[in-house]
């Protein structure tokens, strides 16, 4: 099967709008990455939208905590996306494990921060962060911010979210994305880091819920617990922060992403114990494609090895592989 120039070697993962398939290209060394949205979609305006926005996206941000695209383009069968082909595990799928320690949840987070700070710096918000979008790369257990889907321009961000329209992972949503009418910002992606952070600290989202409804209320009107309430041991000036970043009004955050990895830079910058690990990323990394993510639903195919399927219904199951632990931030 080819899929515009590259050779399909087998299909990845297969969701609601998609599939994502392990492919080879003449003029490429490495393989690739390739997601196709379905082509009785390739139709539809709105999701051919989000598809050629994700590609618009990639093109304009360069940073070491991002996934590359190779390309992108249509074919007789849809649209599709052309990214680098990484192995490695969705931070979701770590969490079920247990929550990151302070020190190691702080490395986490500060090269993430790094790297919004470089979307930004493009033009482009990602709306959409949460562990499922968080990819912990197999060689070194290094953290990539994958799935743009709903990342958006920043001079239309105001402007292409009608009131009453919700996007986003309802656990991890800022207040302004609740249908409110309030739009997106970089503040949008500071509370998105913040409740990355929470994730990690405690093992799951800020704001929990019976339904969707009962979520979405809460986020307007209630204030996440304390991490530490949840999780004894949390470091006082760590948890400060990450509650800062989910502040219900956007102006009592941190103003920008790049003032959250300076304040992460400093916490608890004083020398660590002799013997201190670096960020513990778990003992097990499966196999997973970069942007998968994106990919509503997404499900193994027949030929991929199964893992433990991910809490969000959009995550495959995954083949196992162990990691090399990164060394800690300065």
């Amino acid at each position: 099967m080819q899929i515009g120039p590259f050779q399909v070697v087998r299909e990845l993962g297969r969701g609601g709008m998609g599939a994502v398939y392990l492919c080879r290209a003449p003029d490429h060394p490495l393989p690739l990455a390739v997601k196709v949205i379905h082509s009785d979609l390739s139709g539809d305006a709105t999701l051919a939208e989000r598809f050629r926005r994700e590609g618009e996206a990639l093109e304009r941000i360069n940073h070491p905590n991002l996934v590359r695209l190779r390309g992108r383009g249509s074919f007789e069968r849809g649209l599709w996306l052309a990214m680098d082909y990484v192995e490695g595990e969705p931070l979701g799928e770590r969490l079920k494990r247990g929550p990151l320690s302070s020190a190691d949840a702080r490395a986490l987070v500060l090269p993430l921060s790094e790297a919004l700070a470089a979307a930004h710096s493009a033009g482009v918000l990602h709306r959409d962060l949460k562990p499922d979008n968080v990819l912990l790369r197999a060689s070194d257990g290094a953290p990539l911010v994958v799935d743009f889907g709903l990342a958006l321009p920043l001079d239309l961000s105001q402007h292409l979210t009608r009131t009453g329209e919700v996007l986003g992972s309802p656990g991890y949503l800022a207040p302004e994305q609740c249908g409110t009418g309030g739009g997106s910002s970089a503040a949008t992606d500071v509370y998105g880091l913040g409740a990355l952070l929470y994730a990690a600290l405690t093992g799951g989202p800020p704001i929990r819920g019976a339904s969707l409804l009962q979520v979405l209320d809460r986020v307007l009107h209630e204030a996440p617990a304390p991490p530490s309430s949840l999780q004894p041991g949390i470091e006082p000036e760590l948890e400060a922060i990450c509650l800062r970043c989910l502040a219900k009004d956007p102006d009592e955050r941190f103003p920008d992403t790049l003032e959250l990895a300076a304040a992460l830079r400093t916490c608890g910058a004083a020398p660590p114990p002799s013997g201190r690990r670096g960020l513990a990323l778990g003992a097990a990394l499966g196999l997973l494609v970069v942007g998968l993510g994106a990919v509503t639903g997404l499900r193994p195919s027949a030929t991929s090895a199964a893992a433990p399927a991910a809490s969000s219904s959009r995550s495959p199951s995954r083949p196992v592989a162990t990691p090399t632990p990164p060394a800690q931030p300065r």
